[in-house]
């Protein structure tokens, strides 16, 4: 046996534990009712199982295992006994376990069944605890700070838990295994461990990790004197890797950082706990039949069974010894597409505890495999003054043939695409957070971009379809109209669509003439004559895009010349219809052989192409009343990494983000 106590102060440590009388604050703060501790509880109740003799089920023999680690069968036996003493005698509401576990008779087993049908309500608790941190995706591609409600209630606790909300589900792509990396690079005082009063300004850091991929790895780093506030330290080059392994068939990695004030104990024994906890993690959510994770609405399954994990871990310090030197503990559990955005950028993670440090992780393992046609998307915010750099791709998890094309419609940014095996249509929306499941759009098939537009409070799609027709159809939030045929419109290259005026739907198309097409769509039909947009220079070799802009309805496609590149009209302003010969502006200096994109943010009209070498580059056109504006020098499409795409991106402004939505 590892610690500082005996045997029997264990065990008294542990009844008090239990009834919720333990000194530490960090084990009162955990005593919350309803399902919480739960995990603690099956422990424990395995534990008396193995005193009674009787057959441990899979779940109560990980979580026995983990006990294991630091005590003997003899001492886990009385520690059995303690428990089934202590929840038989104990008052009503006295108890930190759940009753769910602690009214259970002994002979009675507690199986993965059992803790499914609790999931729902554990995860419901978990949501709401003021130290668990569920970021988006995004936030984390953008680099962006926890919110101060996650930072106080680590330092109430003690500990804390950190994922990444559910981001899609129904993913289409097949997934290869990679080898994760984890470094500890450096970081920043917020606020030292002697600043409360007392205590040693000499700190160091340990990890407990696994990938699932083998055993695990522990980490202790070297010891920082003298740490005072507002400094910067780094991690020695020779003792910064906290994991590095191959990943398992749960594609997740969990790590448990503890900052510690230094002293002169061995971090074997908690390491080594640690390090079975966490398989524990991995092995539950590999039971319940979850390798990816999502499984539980708010909270990842992965992100609530470390909770739980992360509240053993702190109750059995308090257990086994004094842990006043401990400064704060923390939980990361990190799927495939966040470890996929980490490598694009470090992370900054906070333990707010007894000091305050900012950890700065760097992935510098393989990024994790995407096959061909995986949907991606850059986004920045929009600032009055100038615009953010991009921030790190976010996979998405679809899997298209074609371009994807996006609209934003009552508050959600919607995305329709070609599924690669069988290219029918399918469409997804976002809510900021994550995507819904692509479902199907009528069985339609097409090996085209759509175009999509928002008009009289309804989605609008226009796609060819394999005979060269154009199609259209409407989304009213619920449910997508039939399918029409409309006219004896064709085209090899795919339509526009967009609404001008807001009142007038304008649909163009490059038709079998290799000419520009618009028509325009009121009172529900489109109109059958279609105007023939001149004053091109070359034939387009390209789908048009169409944007209305400045009073103004633009139109750009890529045409064909020695050089080949777009080219851009535009209507007079305040015309009553864009007829006759328009403006035309040749950029035949972007070289290009796919369709543009234009969009408007407001004041800003882009148009966006990709090049020859698949990298995208976007330029900006501001307007005015009186004014159509010029092209600005082009700028390339790159957060902390340069995407190589297989066509021109969506473009898309949605909840003051910019959104770049390709696949590659």
């Amino acid at each position: 046996m590892t610690g500082t106590t005996s045997a029997g102060e264990r065990v008294e440590r542990l009844k008090a534990l239990l009834t919720g009388r333990s000194s530490s604050s960090r084990v009162r703060a955990m005593a919350s009712g309803g399902h919480g501790n739960l995990l603690l509880g099956v422990a424990l109740h395995g534990a008396d199982g193995v005193r009674e003799g009787r057959r441990l089920t899979g779940l109560e023999q990980l979580l026995v295992d983990a006990l294991g680690t630091i005590v003997d069968e003899a001492e886990l036996k009385a520690w059995g006994r303690a428990y089934r003493d202590t929840v038989s005698t104990a008052s009503s509401g006295s108890l930190i376990v759940p009753e769910l576990i602690a009214e259970r008779l002994a002979s009675l087993p507690f199986d993965f069944g059992d803790l499914r049908e609790a999931l729902p309500a554990l995860s419901e608790e978990v949501a709401a605890a003021p130290n668990v941190s569920l970021l988006s995706l995004e936030d984390l591609a953008a680099g962006s700070e926890p919110e101060a409600r996650f930072v106080a209630g680590m330092h109430e606790h003690g500990f804390a838990v950190t994922g990444v909300a559910p981001h899609s589900e129904g993913s289409q792509v097949r997934h290869e295994p990679w080898r994760v990396r984890l470094e500890m690079e450096k970081f920043y005082v917020e606020r030292a461990v002697g600043d409360q009063g007392g205590g040693r300004d000499e700190i160091y850091f340990t990890a407990s990790s696994s990938a699932g991929g083998g055993s695990g790895q522990t980490f202790r780093s070297e010891e920082f004197g003298a740490v005072k506030k507002g400094q910067t330290r780094t991690f020695s080059t020779s003792n910064k890797v906290f994991l590095d392994e191959q990943v398992g068939p749960a594609e997740t990695a969990i790590t448990s950082i503890q900052v510690w004030e230094a002293d002169q104990s061995s971090s074997q024994w908690y390491s080594a706990l640690q390090r079975a906890l966490n398989r524990a993690v991995e092995q539950i959510d590999l039971a319940l039949g979850s390798p990816a994770g999502i499984i539980l609405d708010p909270t990842p399954l992965p992100v609530t069974l470390a909770y739980e994990i992360a509240k053993i871990f702190i109750s059995l310090m308090d257990v086994l010894r004094n842990n006043d030197d401990l400064s704060h503990s923390a939980v990361f559990v990190l799927t495939r597409d966040d470890m996929a955005v980490m490598h694009a950028r470090p992370v900054v993670w906070h333990f707010n505890g007894d000091g305050y440090h900012k950890l700065t992780v760097r992935y510098t393992g393989e990024r994790p495999v995407y096959p061909t046609g995986s949907i991606t998307f850059l986004s920045r915010r929009l600032t009055p003054q100038a615009d953010e750099d991009w921030g790190a791709p976010v996979p998405v998890g679809f899997k298209t043939k074609t371009a994807p094309r996006a609209a934003v419609f009552r508050d959600q940014l919607y995305v329709v695409f070609s599924r690669e095996d069988d290219q029918r249509l399918v469409w997804s929306r976002y809510d900021g957070t994550s995507w819904t499941p692509p479902s199907n759009l009528h069985g339609s098939v097409s090996d085209m971009p759509v175009a999509l537009a928002v008009h009289r409070d309804l989605l609008h799609c226009l796609h060819t379809g394999r005979d060269g027709r154009i199609h259209h159809d409407t989304f009213d939030g619920t449910q997508w109209s039939a399918v029409g045929t409309i006219h004896d419109w064709e085209t090899a290259r795919g339509p526009a669509l967009a609404e001008h005026w807001g009142s007038i739907l304008w649909s163009a198309h490059t038709g079998m003439d290799r000419k520009l097409h618009l028509s325009d769509y009121r009172s529900g039909a489109w109109n059958r004559t279609t105007k023939t947009a001149t004053g091109q220079m070359g034939a387009p070799v390209s789908a048009p895009t169409l944007a209305s802009a400045g009073n103004r309805l633009w139109m750009s496609a890529t045409h064909s010349n020695s050089w080949q590149g777009p080219s851009t009209w535009w209507t007079d302003n305040g015309g009553t219809l864009p007829t006759g010969r328009w403006p035309a502006e040749d950029n035949t200096a972007w070289h290009t052989s796919k369709a543009t994109t234009l969009h408007c943010d407001g004041p800003n009209l882009w148009v966006m192409h990709t090049a020859q070498e698949n990298w995208t580059y976007l330029s900006r056109r501001r307007l005015s009343a009186v004014s159509s504006g010029e092209w600005m020098s082009l700028d390339i499409v790159e957060g902390p990494t340069r995407p190589t795409v297989l066509d021109t991106p969506a473009l898309v402004t949605y909840r003051g983000r910019t959104y770049a939505i390709y696949h590659a």
